[in-house]
């Protein structure tokens, strides 16, 4: 005598124990997904109709925990605060740059770089999405860039001891060039506490937020997603890195999509992290 499975469902189930991974950055689901086995059911095989699970079998993948690794910092305005007026230099030379390279008065400059910004995430990116031919990378690179770090920015002895009690790889990943954040990482007494700096140029003039930057950062690091932890002080930046499973952090900002937590200053980013750790030995 045969009967299907699909009059006892909830006994099967709970004989399965079946459990359904939960939303956590930190499972990863490699591409492979394992099949559920009624193995178990074999003796039955006569007699049960397996038919009403078979669209199911090959659903629930293997989850892995992945360990933390990787504290992915952005540079500018994220391990020094905004109130140190270096990035506002920086958008000045900006404005210079289009004033002098696009032929603009400095009122439509600025609202150029301020509708690239908005619509691409950088100037550059702007530019090179709609003005690719007017414009010299390495030229506007170096004259953006060239402002006097030192006038800004000093050893900040805290930043470099929360970096320091850190347990993990430390990478900078920043929309600059590599140049200009060894002079910022110098300038705040750092620069040795970073393995790398994943740059612009690194990037291959890929800039966050687009997810291509973020998928190029992974595989130059050569780890998923949930390894790392990005810290960021533009929310934007955080959804693609979100999105590729990375937990992350948004600094002086409000809670919003994309942000797993929020702090007010980089120096919280340290103990949040030892939490991060506690919890996941």
């Amino acid at each position: 005598m045969f009967f299907s499975l699909s009059t006892c469902i909830p006994c099967i189930l709970a004989s399965l124990h079946l459990t359904f991974p939960s939303a956590q950055n930190r499972l990863y689901f490699p591409p492979h997904p394992t099949f559920v086995s009624f193995a178990p059911f074999a003796p039955f095989a006569p007699f049960v109709s397996f038919a009403p699970f078979a669209p199911f079998v090959n659903f629930v993948p293997e989850e892995t925990i992945v360990p933390l690794t990787y504290t992915v910092f952005d540079l500018d305005e994220t391990l020094y605060s905004t109130s140190a007026g270096l990035m506002q230099d920086v958008a000045r030379r900006i404005t210079r740059w289009l004033e002098h390279h696009l032929g603009m008065d400095p009122e439509e400059a600025s609202r150029l770089r301020e509708v690239y910004t908005h619509r691409y995430g950088t100037t550059l990116g702007g530019l090179l999405a709609e003005r690719a031919r007017e414009v010299d990378v390495e030229d506007y690179l170096a004259f953006v860039h060239d402002v006097p770090v030192e006038a800004y920015l000093r050893p900040d002895p805290a930043l470099r001891a929360m970096l320091t009690a850190i347990p993990l790889r430390r990478v900078v990943f920043t929309n600059s060039t590599v140049e200009h954040a060894a002079r910022v990482l110098n300038a705040l007494g750092i620069a040795d506490l970073f393995e790398r700096v994943v740059d612009i140029r690194a990037l291959n003039f890929i800039h966050k937020p687009r997810l291509e930057a973020y998928e190029r950062l992974l595989a130059l690091l050569d780890a998923p997603g949930p390894a790392c932890i990005l810290i960021d002080d533009r929310a934007v930046n955080l959804q693609p890195a979100k999105q590729l499973g990375m937990t992350t952090v948004l600094v002086d900002g409000e809670p919003q999509d994309g942000a797993d937590f929020v702090v007010s200053s980089v120096l919280e980013v340290g103990p949040l992290i030892q939490r991060l750790l506690a919890q996941e030995g």
